[in-house]
């Protein structure tokens, strides 16, 4: 970010890097205007969905003077691209929880952030509603080359979606390892990590580390 270098582990503020955070909005830095998705964040408010959405163009410094029929139309853009081109009139209250998370997703992209940071996007989905999401994600990065940042627990997400994971453990405060999960799982030597991607408990200390 203007020839600084993001740092790989502690706690900091954007400010730090030429920025401010907002909740659920646009960060502002050194590098392009990103859009941050908490965790759990979705679709929500007393407006139909199409409302919701325009509502968020808006907001955004380049479309605040954009004509109300030019966000409706970049709201309906949005919905269409994740699947939800027929729930534009539906209030928040009548979609599921998968819709709402595409919804948020939608929401974000209002904007037309180049890099879109989600956080735990399919906490809560089923398996079936969550390997959806995550072909909705690799589909909107390829076709719209925007780069997604996924924080994520879950292993099989991260197998499917990552072309590069950063592993962060809490013992270690700080990254413990970082590359193509695919690789991760095959190759890493460090226990915490393979531990995590073999979905095995951690072997007692001297004991024979299964695999290897």
């Amino acid at each position: 970010m203007q020839d600084r270098v993001l740092p790989l582990s502690g706690i900091h503020n954007f400010r730090d890097y030429g920025g401010y955070q907002a909740r659920g909005g646009m960060l502002r830095t050194g590098l392009e205007d990103t859009f941050y998705l908490p965790n759990g964040d979705k679709a929500s408010g007393n407006g139909v969905l199409i409302e919701a959405l325009a509502d968020c163009a808006r907001k955004a410094g380049r479309a605040i003077a954009s004509p109300a029929e030019a966000r409706a139309m970049i709201a309906r853009v949005k919905l269409g691209l994740v699947g939800l081109a027929d729930a534009a009139g539906r209030l928040p209250a009548e979609i599921s929880g998968g819709m709402a998370k595409r919804a948020g997703i939608a929401r974000a992209m209002a904007l037309d952030p180049p890099i879109l940071f989600l956080d735990e996007p399919s906490a809560g989905l089923d398996p079936i509603t969550s390997a959806g999401l995550d072909a909705l994600i690799k589909d909107l990065a390829r076709s719209l080359g925007t780069t997604f940042v996924v924080v994520t627990h879950e292993l099989q997400s991260i197998l499917a979606i990552g072309d590069r994971c950063v592993m962060l453990d809490k013992e270690a405060k700080g990254m413990i390892a970082e590359g193509d999960p695919r690789i991760l799982r095959e190759q890493s030597e460090h226990p915490v990590v393979r531990a995590f991607f073999r979905r095995q408990p951690l072997p007692a200390p001297g004991a024979a580390v299964a695999g290897a």
